[in-house]
């Protein structure tokens, strides 16, 4: 129960912390940016799956998952290259998933 309280407060935290930055449309304040395959809420079938895996629950099923997630590389003006959805995220697991995600326009 400790270890689940302590997730869903770290999710908490990193839902404010993972902020897209107003002043640059591809920056991730307080977050990482990444590239994911797709973007779910956590209330779909994928979000509750990995919700359910890590033990942890949220109280706001539309919080955004990141799945198929991939560090952003920069082209030489500092742009985002990404084919797929630009996110500014507040942590990864295992690899491909990022959680709490917010949409980043691409500039």
């Amino acid at each position: 129960m400790l270890a689940r309280t302590v997730v869903v407060l770290l999710t908490l935290l990193s839902v404010v912390a993972a902020i897209p930055d107003d002043s640059d449309p591809t920056s991730c304040s307080g977050g990482v940016l990444q590239c994911c395959s797709r973007l779910d809420s956590m209330d779909s079938p994928s979000g509750s799956s990995f919700m359910e895996y890590i033990g942890a629950e949220t109280s706001d099923p539309s919080t955004k998952i990141g799945v198929g997630c991939e560090d952003v590389v920069l082209d030489d003006d500092g742009q985002a290259i990404c084919n797929d959805n630009l996110v500014c995220c507040g942590d990864s697991f295992d690899g491909g998933v990022a959680l709490p995600c917010t949409a980043v326009q691409s500039a």
